[in-house]
């Protein structure tokens, strides 16, 4: 039971990050590019499978057996279409429209020379100011950036800190904070060969307003039970 609701917090979460602001980037994406298959991957998968008509899914690990593992629990999870395992970073990049990234590396996972225009990156591994699994370059070349919450960002997105420290980029470049894709939904893509980066560290209130809905949402079916 408790397995249940911490997985349907994770993909509800995830989910809606990608539904806010996948919604005017990438809406003719086919290929989606994994870096990092841990158990937070799994999730970013599911999210962004339920809001693109994905066709074709390319995994990459550090560990190519963690890999093949990840593709083997997509398809027992249900996923039918084509899942290939790369021994080579550079295979996600340049054929991908979508990345997810999810690992906790201290140094970037990819070289921003191989970002594609038009691409976009979701990076939700790193969530400590030494972390960073994308490089100055990317952050640089990003057409739109959009991070889950700034204040946060500014204190834990270890690729963003280190970008402002070490180019001409700072905070001030980020086009918009999550909630305010919602607040203003003209604030779209810039164009289909823009790149955009969208950067989560993961905030609590993200997590409350899940709990509340799923809630709320039980209350008006009349499901579940009252605890003592």
């Amino acid at each position: 039971m408790f397995d249940d609701c911490v997985f349907l917090n994770e993909v509800t979460d995830r989910s809606f990050k990608w539904n806010c602001y996948g919604k005017d980037g990438a809406l003719d994406a086919k290929t989606l590019g994994v870096i990092g298959t841990g158990s937070m991957a799994f999730e970013q998968v599911l999210g962004v499978l339920a809001v693109r008509d994905i066709k074709d899914i390319i995994l990459f690990n550090r560990t190519f057996e963690r890999a093949v593992y990840f593709k083997e629990k997509l398809q027992a999870w249900g996923v039918t279409i084509p899942i290939q395992v790369v021994q080579d970073v550079q295979d996600v990049m340049q054929s991908a429209d979508i990345v997810a990234c999810s690992t906790r590396s201290n140094t970037p996972v990819f070289n921003g020379k191989d970002v594609q225009p038009g691409t976009h990156i979701n990076g939700v591994g790193s969530f400590l100011p030494t972390i960073r699994e994308v490089d100055v370059e990317t952050i640089t070349k990003a057409d739109q950036i959009v991070v889950d919450d700034l204040a946060s960002a500014k204190e834990e997105a270890g690729e963003l800190i280190y970008a402002a420290e070490q180019s001409d980029w700072s905070f001030s470049n980020v086009a918009a904070q999550l909630n305010e894709l919602i607040e203003y939904p003209n604030l779209i893509r810039p164009s289909d060969e823009a790149i955009t980066f969208f950067k989560s560290v993961g905030t609590a209130y993200f997590d409350l307003a899940v709990a509340r809905g799923i809630y709320a949402k039980a209350i008006s079916l009349g499901f579940g039970q009252k605890m003592h």
